[in-house]
């Protein structure tokens, strides 16, 4: 197999190169018949391997003594010697295992270190104060047409997990405001709103959509949901109507 290298586009400054029409990479340093490059996307092994083994067969390539590849996060040494598609594989795979007990490790002793634990200590107390505070709080509708419109939307999606966590991240979240602007007089939607948002997620979720589906529930039948809008419409630096559908936090 002819091995085809082409120039594809320049990225921050960054030359891209494409492997036969297909492999993306980057050329990471050129020393001396030793070249190393990092391909940019998840192809698999046993493909990636067979590219590198060809490339050691053309003519043109005689002055190239070694390619040094990374794939995954692990970094393979390939010669002419060594150019074997069933031993690149193997190795990369041995690699590959290496380094995945050693994350496994290293995640084992940071979840026993000192420091992780007093966060996570912290952040105990903080869920703690955060469930005391909304449970004592009334969330504060509208007007009577929005309390109605919330307790119906809770009938139709009482059978839906993920809804109903929206829901509870919603409420959480807004009744979270409600205490701290109630408690310290002249606070606004915009000042607390970011950081509330983290201390109201009692569900860990990472879920970005849930986010932006409780903002559009709040505009809805919450008091300062309008405010809540505006304030994140100017964090997406959007002027347009409506809510910006842009994910600029993560809960």
């Amino acid at each position: 197999m002819e091995t085809k290298i082409t120039f594809g586009e320049t990225v921050n400054g960054c030359l891209i190169f494409r492997l036969n029409d297909h492999f993306d990479f980057k050329v990471r340093s050129n020393d001396n018949g030793v070249i190393d490059i990092k391909f940019l996307d998840h192809y698999r092994i046993e493909c990636l391997a067979c590219q590198i083994v060809d490339w050691f067969k053309q003519d043109s390539n005689n002055g190239l003594k070694a390619i040094i590849f990374e794939s995954e996060g692990v970094c393979i040494h390939v010669t002419e010697k060594s150019a074997d598609c069933d031993r690149i594989v193997k190795r990369w795979y041995r690699k590959m295992k290496e380094q995945q007990e050693r994350e496994q490790k290293q995640r084992e002793e940071h979840l026993k270190s000192p420091k992780y634990l007093k966060a996570k200590y912290r952040l105990q107390i903080v869920r703690r104060r955060v469930s005391c505070y909304v449970q004592n709080e009334d969330f504060e509708f509208k007007d009577e047409n929005a309390r109605q419109q919330w307790l119906k939307y809770l009938d139709l999606i009482s059978d839906e997990p993920y809804s109903l966590s929206t829901a509870n991240y919603a409420v959480c979240w807004a009744k979270l405001m409600q205490y701290i602007m109630h408690k310290y007089k002249g606070v606004t939607v915009k000042q607390i709103a970011k950081a509330t948002s983290k201390a109201a997620n009692m569900e860990e979720s990472t879920d970005k959509f849930i986010y932006l589906m409780s903002i559009a529930l709040l505009n809805s039948v919450w008091k300062y949901g309008s405010e809540l809008v505006q304030w994140y419409n100017k964090e997406c630096d959007y002027k347009g109507s409506g809510i910006s559908e842009s994910f600029v936090l993560a809960i």
